[in-house]
C-alpha cells in the first residue's frame, strides 16, 4: 500500500491526549458495518484497521484481519453519524463529501453559533485563508500561555 508507511509513521507518533479513536469498516461478503476502537491497541493492530478503513474496492485492496476481509466503512455508511449517536454523542459536527456509499438516513438540523473571537471561522473562500491561519496560530500561542482557556 503506497500510504502504509505514512500511516505507520502517524500511528507511531506520541499523543498528548488519548482521545478515543474509532474506525468504521465493512466486513466482506456481508457488507455489515464494523466499528473498532483503536485507542489502547498495539501500533500494528491500529495500522491494520486504518488500512482496512481506507480499502476502497478497485483502488486499494481489502484487508484481512482474523480471517475476515474488510473494506472502507463508507461503502455501507458514508456518514456514520448514527454510529456516533449510538455510542452516546449528543452533538455531532460532520462534513459529507459525497462519497460512494449510501446516503445516511439520519438528517440533521444545522445550528452554528460562531464565537465572537472568530467571526469569520466558517469562511472557506481561498482569499481569507492566510489571515485565518495566522489568527489560528495566534489563538494557539495564547492557549499555550493560558492553559485554562
Amino acid at each position: 500500500m503506497p500510504y502504509a508507511s505514512l500511516l505507520r509513521d502517524l500511528v507511531a507518533r506520541p499523543t498528548i491526549h488519548a482521545w478515543p479513536v474509532l474506525i468504521l469498516t465493512a466486513a466482506l461478503p456481508t457488507m455489515r458495518q464494523h466499528v473498532v476502537t483503536l485507542t489502547g491497541k498495539p501500533e500494528e493492530v491500529q495500522l491494520q484497521w486504518l488500512l482496512a478503513s481506507s480499502a476502497i474496492p478497485r483502488v486499494y485492496p481489502k484487508v484481512t484481519i482474523a480471517a475476515t476481509h474488510y473494506v472502507d466503512g463508507g461503502m455501507v455508511n458514508d456518514l456514520p453519524v448514527d454510529v456516533a449517536r449510538d455510542l452516546g454523542a449528543t452533538q455531532i459536527i460532520s462534513i459529507g463529501a459525497g462519497g460512494l456509499g449510501p446516503k445516511p438516513e439520519m438528517t440533521a438540523r444545522l445550528h452554528l453559533d460562531v464565537p465572537k473571537w472568530a467571526p469569520n471561522i466558517l469562511d472557506f473562500r481561498q482569499k481569507p485563508r492566510p489571515r485565518l491561519l495566522q489568527a489560528g496560530w495566534q489563538m494557539a500561542e495564547k492557549n499555550d500561555e493560558n492553559p485554562g482557556i
